[in-house]
């Protein structure tokens, strides 16, 4: 019975640190105690085409609280297969929001803060079936091949 215990505390520490390390695999290197990551999801709607992308934030610094000038437009760029830059093409219509980034976002003492950056508004074609929208110059629709 006991050995049993030990067997499966074993394998529920091995799985944690085995989550912990792909975790870890996803977060930028730290700079400055400032670490983040991009994270992109399907619209939650089936009908919809749009990604919701988050920024995620982390304080890994020692001590001290982190302020962080924030602006959307210069974490974001999309690319091919090839690792080659994508344009954002332009569009026509738009009608969305944009918030703006007037003062600097405030991480504390081991501190994450996860907040959406994606707010769709331009148009689009039914058969489309993946698109980010960043914003009026920011919108890629993702080619299905």
């Amino acid at each position: 019975m006991l050995s049993r215990f030990f067997f499966g505390l074993v394998l529920l520490l091995t799985v944690a640190s085995a989550r912990a390390a792909e975790d870890a695999a996803s977060w930028s290197k730290s700079i400055n105690g400032l670490r983040g990551r991009l994270i992109v999801q399907p619209s939650e709607d089936a009908r919809s085409p749009f990604c919701r992308i988050y920024v995620e934030l982390q304080n890994v610094a020692r001590g001290g609280i982190l302020k962080v000038a924030f602006s959307p437009g210069k974490i974001a760029q999309v690319a091919d297969q090839a690792g080659q830059a994508m344009p954002a093409p332009g569009i026509g219509n738009y009608d969305g929001i944009s918030p703006t980034w007037k003062e600097p976002l405030v991480i504390p003492v081991e501190g994450t803060l996860r907040f959406r950056i994606s707010f769709p508004g331009a148009g689009y074609n039914p058969a489309e079936k993946s698109i980010i929208d960043l914003g009026p110059t920011a919108v890629w629709v993702i080619p299905q091949d």
